[in-house]
Parts: C-alpha cells; sequence; structure tokens
C-alpha cells in the first residue's frame, strides 16, 4: 500500500501519463520510510494476535486439563439395589475419585433378606452396561426378566464394587448419622451424596432435603397380599400375570349380583420366592358395582377369599395350594384402595457453603401405595442419566452450570413418574376401553 499526500495527487492531474506515473513512483520512493512503519506494525499486529491466539489455546486447554484432573467425591446412603446400583456406576466414572457407602445393617442382614426382585430387560440392559453378569448370579429367567433375591443381589454388587479399580469404602453396620453428614462437604472438592436409604430414611432430613411429596393418582384400584410359606424352598420364581381375570363374587351375596360384573376387569400378579408370596391385584379406576362394593367392603374375608381363589388357580405347576386355614395367615388389605404414586418435591440439592449435591433416588424418593413389583426397575429408571449427571456436576466451573445440571436432573426424574403413570400402568392393565 501506497500512501500519496495531497501534493502527490496534484501533480499527477497536470502532467501527461508518463510524468504522472514517474512522480507516482518517486512518491512511493520518498514514501519508504512510512511503508516501514506499516510493516512493523502489521508484524506487531501479528504478533499480538499470536500471543492471544496461544493465551486462549492454553488457557482453554489448562481449564480442560483441570477439568480432567478433578476428582468427584461420592457418598452413598444404602445398599439396597438402589444405592449399590448408583456406587457401580459412580465407580465406572473417571469423574469420581472416592466412594464410601453407609449402611446401618450388617452384611449377614443384608444378604439374608428374603425378598424377591424382579429386573426387566430395561433394566438387565442398563445393568450390563457395568459388567454386571447376570450368568453368574443365582436367579431365574424369563421372557427376558431376571428374577433373584434380593439378598443375592446385594451380595454381588457388594463383591463386584470391591474389585472395581476405584477407591470404594463400603461402611456396613454404620448409620448415616449427623456428624458424619456434617463431615461430607468440603469447600475446596465437590462432594455428591447420593441417597437411598428407602422411604422411611433419615438421611434426607439430616441434609435439609425437603420432606415435602406430591401424590398423584395413578388412576387404578387395587390392592395385595403376602404369605410366609416356611415349608417352601427360598429360591426365586418367575412372575405369574393374569390379565383381564373376571371375579364372580356372587356367593358373597345379592350386592355382587349384577349385570355389570363382565365390565370389571383385573390384573393379577403373583410374585416373590416359593417361601414368602406375593399377590397384587389391580383395575383401572373405574364405577362398575363389583369394584364398588370391593372398595366399600368390611368382610376382611372377601379380599382374602379372593387371593386365595386367584393363587389356587394360577399357581406354578407343582405349588401346593392354600388350604382354608392357611388363608388365615395371609396379610392382605382389607378393600380396595386407590393407587397412588408420591415422590419428593425436592429430589436434588445444592448446599454452596460445603460444595455438596445431593440426589434422592430409589423408594428414599418415590413409593407405590403398594407393591406392583415396579419400584426397583422405577428407580433403576432414574439412575440412568447419573453418569451424565455426575460429569456435569464435576464440569459445571460456576453456578450456573451447577443449576442447570441439576435442573436436568430433576426434570428426568419427573419423565420417570410420567411414564410409570401414563405408559407403563395402562400398558400392564391395558386401555380402559378395552376391559
Amino acid at each position: 500500500m501506497y500512501h500519496l499526500n495531497e501534493n502527490d495527487l496534484t501533480a499527477t492531474t497536470d502532467l501527461p501519463y508518463h510524468v504522472s506515473m514517474s512522480t507516482v513512483n518517486g512518491s512511493a520512493m520518498s514514501g519508504h520510510g512510512d511503508t516501514g512503519g506499516l510493516v512493523e506494525a502489521a508484524n506487531a499486529a501479528v504478533i499480538t494476535a499470536l500471543i492471544i491466539f496461544c493465551f486462549v489455546v492454553c488457557k482453554g486447554s489448562f481449564d480442560r486439563f483441570k477439568q480432567w484432573r478433578v476428582r468427584l467425591n461420592v457418598v452413598v446412603i444404602g445398599t439396597g439395589p438402589i444405592g449399590l446400583s448408583a456406587a457401580l456406576i459412580a465407580a465406572h466414572s473417571k469423574r469420581v475419585g472416592r466412594i464410601i457407602i453407609y449402611e446401618d445393617k450388617s452384611r449377614s442382614q443384608l444378604i439374608s433378606r428374603p425378598q424377591q426382585i424382579a429386573l426387566d430387560s430395561r433394566s438387565v440392559a442398563f445393568l450390563r452396561k457395568y459388567q454386571v453378569d447376570f450368568d453368574n448370579m443365582e436367579g431365574c429367567w424369563q421372557k427376558e426378566r431376571f428374577y433373584t433375591r434380593i439378598g443375592i443381589f446385594q451380595e454381588y454388587m457388594m463383591s463386584n464394587l470391591q474389585r472395581c479399580e476405584a477407591d470404594v469404602t463400603i461402611k456396613l453396620g454404620t448409620k448415616f448419622k449427623e456428624e458424619v453428614a456434617a463431615s461430607c462437604g468440603s469447600p475446596t472438592n465437590r462432594t455428591l451424596v447420593i441417597v437411598a436409604d428407602g422411604l422411611h430414611g433419615q438421611s434426607c432430613n439430616l441434609l435439609g432435603v425437603s420432606d415435602e411429596f406430591v401424590v398423584e393418582s395413578c388412576k387404578a384400584f387395587g390392592g395385595a397380599c403376602s404369605l410366609e410359606r416356611l415349608e417352601q424352598p427360598q429360591v426365586p420364581s418367575p412372575e405369574l400375570q393374569v390379565n383381564k381375570l373376571k371375579l364372580d363374587l356372587s356367593g358373597f351375596g345379592n350386592e355382587y349380583r349384577f349385570p355389570d360384573l363382565s365390565r370389571a376387569a383385573f390384573y393379577l400378579k403373583i410374585f416373590g420366592t416359593f417361601r414368602h408370596r406375593y399377590i397384587s391385584l389391580v383395575c383401572h379406576k373405574c364405577d362398575t358395582h363389583l369394584v364398588r362394593q370391593l372398595r366399600i367392603t368390611s368382610d376382611t374375608m372377601i379380599m382374602r377369599n379372593i387371593f386365595q381363589e386367584s393363587f389356587n388357580t394360577y399357581r406354578t405347576k407343582g405349588e401346593p395350594k392354600i388350604s382354608d386355614s392357611e388363608a388365615f395367615n395371609i396379610q392382605c388389605n382389607q378393600r380396595l384402595g386407590e393407587v397412588k404414586l408420591s415422590y419428593r418435591r425436592e429430589n436434588v440439592l445444592y448446599i454452596q457453603e460445603e460444595n455438596l449435591v445431593v440426589t434422592v433416588e430409589g423408594d428414599a424418593v418415590r413409593s407405590l401405595n403398594f407393591n406392583l413389583g415396579f419400584e426397583v426397575n422405577m428407580g433403576l429408571r432414574g439412575l440412568e442419566c447419573m453418569g451424565t449427571f455426575i460429569d456435569d456436576i464435576v464440569t459445571a466451573d460456576n453456578q450456573c452450570a451447577l443449576v442447570k445440571a441439576m435442573s436436568v436432573k430433576t426434570r428426568f426424574a419427573h419423565k420417570v413418574n410420567r411414564d410409570l403413570i401414563h405408559s407403563r400402568l395402562y400398558h400392564t392393565l391395558g386401555s380402559p376401553k378395552s376391559n
């Protein structure tokens, strides 16, 4: 670029073409010193730009390196299926440094628990991502669902955690007390506390999580019963399911003899180990005469009779019937009740002073008012975003990013609830119109 002053422009207009060019060249030569200054300025600008570029790149790399080096401390409260699954997810995360698990029961108390859990195909596939080997776990399969005793599952998961490369400490027989809660947080190191100590656990209160629950109707009526049969083996068994079950209770009186009986279709499920048997009975929320009577009855024998006769009709081959004398030992609802889902209004919390993030999982955050067999799978659905949540809260370098991560987690939890009410329960019972 040449610099032309005002005199050069005047001479150029009055002289012939070749003179004007000479004048321009002369002026260019006379401005050589100014051109050198421009070159130096341009070089300085390039160098400045390179310095700024290098600074930005180095700072970004340093920030990423800092985030890569950051390790999250994880505290898990409760060694139920959900607590141990959450700990396993954390153990497989490269973002987690140390994991401490608190459980107030002893190991013998845990592994002797008789209740059975049923893991559906989605839960099985999810846990397999974290190297859970169902082929090396005592249980049984039916249509891609895995059935095992809760104690067996807990023993396997604790052994699996202790074989992980992560720094995992399991403190059995140690209650999560107030002084333990106070020592969890640290202003310098972020800590994630996963509360999974069940519906009646006290950890949420110690950590300041609100105890306000939201209750939603599942638009269904139901009841459940349990029976302990000591002479039967303590082995897992597949669930028995009966769709569109019709009940004939005309033998209990004229009030049950109405023409709309055919419209009262129920869903029946028999589950649990052979020693600890459970039966659930569910129907869509409706106002048929039979359902109305079962909701207001004061005769405890009616529900017992329904469960006894249903079990004797659909029991596993080779399993003995429930005798009349044994039926008196059935623990059951007196009448049909409305199926409701309750969940905490606040399930994620951040305590800024202690740099502590709290999330509530499993039965500690939600429950049904009687056992439909969905609880474990519901809890595992809530854990499906745990790996991403851990990454997000580790890399969150400001409060805005942290709040965003917590909002995503909360929305996911609400989606799990909606899916149960609007999809899974209807999928189990079928459309109300089809009944």
